[in-house]
């Protein structure tokens, strides 16, 4: 369970943004440190990740929304940088936090989207990932934290869907051509000793 200390220095911009998608509609849900509060143990992180689900048509909209709703790009050109990286960089105004937002288009994206799960902070209902689904976002950004991070889910979350994950890692480490993400998810798989 998520300590809300770890998480205090970033409810205001939390709170800010579910309010601000959950009310115009856009289908969202955390992702990154936060979700990992909730599903392992808590960590200190400095930003909000998610992934909000737009059409490709509707980017420049979505940037005019999010700095109406105190939530300004960080970049000059945002929307030619939202259509090419397909990343949102927002700061929430009132606190400095800075917000990513992939903009989800994969059917990968869209169903941890529709099938997250919901978990209450700062009384407040947030959407995250089921723990296999963080994983697999996890192990394809691979980082050394994200790394990390698929170690302590796994440790609070031991019977997560195995074959689900080394499915869908396969499949992206064939796309990436990076068949080390499945060697790595593998590993930590007998490190942890999850079983199908």
């Amino acid at each position: 369970m998520a300590r809300p200390d770890l998480l205090q220095p970033l409810a205001a911009a939390i709170l800010d943004l579910e309010t601000w998608l959950s009310g115009a509609g856009v289908p969202h849900l955390f992702i990154g440190g936060v979700a990992v509060a909730f599903l392992a143990k808590p960590r200190t992180t400095s930003d909000v990740d998610g992934i909000v689900l737009v059409p490709d048509d509707g980017f420049s909209e979505f940037l005019r929304s999010a700095a109406r709703h105190g939530f300004p790009p960080r970049h000059s050109d945002s929307t030619a940088f939202a259509r090419s990286n397909r990343v949102f960089l927002l700061r929430h105004t009132r606190s400095g936090v800075d917000v990513d937002l992939s903009a989800g288009s994969l059917g990968f994206e869209q169903e941890i989207v529709r099938k997250a799960r919901r978990v209450t902070a700062f009384g407040q209902s947030l959407p995250i990932p089921r723990a296999a689904d963080l994983v697999i976002l996890k192990a394809i950004a691979a980082r050394p934290q994200d790394y990390a991070d698929i170690a302590a889910v796994l440790d609070q979350n031991p019977r997560l869907d195995k074959k689900r994950v080394l499915r869908l890692v396969s499949l992206f480490a064939e796309i990436l051509e990076a068949p080390e993400l499945v060697e790595s998810i593998e590993t930590l798989f007998r490190r942890k000793g999850v079983r199908s």
